[in-house]
């Protein structure tokens, strides 16, 4: 039987991949709303140096081209400095 402080350990300890994925839908969800809500992302890519952070290049809801770039804030994994 899982303990809650066993249950909640094993919540904090997340893949890379699942951590970024989260901080993603933060940011989408959360501090871009008002973009999201009119444009679509295209495409996803990451800055890998001298941080990691992503870009997303946006395009209309009809998939009409966009010149509008969505740059994401530097993404910190947990145990990193």
């Amino acid at each position: 039987m899982l303990t809650s402080e066993v249950f909640s350990t094993i919540l904090l300890i997340m893949t890379f991949e699942e951590e970024s994925i989260k901080f993603l839908k933060d940011h989408i969800d959360n501090s871009f709303p008002h973009i999201m809500s009119g444009q679509v992302m295209e495409s996803l890519d990451w800055l890998e140096q001298p941080e990691y952070r992503a870009f997303a290049y946006m395009c209309d809801h009809d998939e009409k081209p966009s010149n509008l770039i969505c740059l994401f804030p530097p993404f910190i994994p947990s145990g990193t400095k």
